[in-house]
């Protein structure tokens, strides 16, 4: 029975982890309130204590949590080109700086959505350990994803991409319903497209085929 229990918790405290990834990069750490959360995963307000020590506390295991999910789907995305760096990265620009990503945060990229609750959290904080984390996290997987086949992606061009992308990303949220927001969305999509086929190796790869 103890087990029985013991797992029926843990089940819950993911459902909520999972709810609080999805809301807070949605509506924003502060849009959400605790029994929102609670409610979303089908549990009452009074129990968050038993599994959180605060909301803080979520918010940090909630944007792992998003960044797992933003890993696993570079790595899908890697597999599926079988180490054919630039099919893959263009895979990832088009669908990342896409009308369809800007209008759906909430299943969306933790580094652009979580990026201003982040910006105000004091040094050291939890939170801003986890995105931190996070974010060497995503900058490794696209170095990782463009490199392939002769092809080659150093940090400090994984770190430009970055860059561009969360800037584009962030920047189409908040134009969104003026024209500026798909203009910016393909400016940058077609910048750092154009700069994958001048990577070492694509020339090369270009001349076999």
């Amino acid at each position: 029975m103890a087990r029985a229990s013991r797992e029926e918790a843990d089940k819950h405290r993911e459902e909520v982890v999972g709810a609080a990834a999805r809301l807070f990069r949605e509506r924003g750490i502060g849009g959400v309130s605790v029994p929102e959360l609670m409610g979303e995963a089908g549990l009452t307000h009074g129990g968050f204590y038993r599994h959180f020590k605060s909301k803080d506390d979520l918010a940090a295991l909630a944007c792992s949590a998003a960044f797992a999910e933003l890993a696993a789907t570079i790595a899908t995305i890697g597999a599926r080109h079988q180490g054919d760096g630039e099919a893959g990265e263009r895979e990832l620009l088009e669908t990342y700086l896409s009308p369809a990503h800007r209008d759906d945060p909430g299943s969306g990229c933790p580094t652009a959505a979580l990026c201003g609750d982040v910006a105000r959290e004091t040094k050291g904080s939890a939170l801003r350990n986890a995105y931190a984390k996070g974010v060497h996290g995503m900058v490794d997987n696209l170095a990782k994803l463009a490199s392939g086949k002769g092809r080659s992606q150093d940090h400090a061009k994984a770190l430009a991409e970055l860059s561009t992308m969360v800037g584009a990303l962030v920047l189409a949220r908040a134009t969104r319903g003026d024209k500026l927001s798909g203009e910016i969305l393909d400016a940058a999509r077609k910048s750092l497209l154009s700069s994958t086929k001048a990577r070492p190796g694509s020339a090369r790869k270009r001349r076999s085929s």
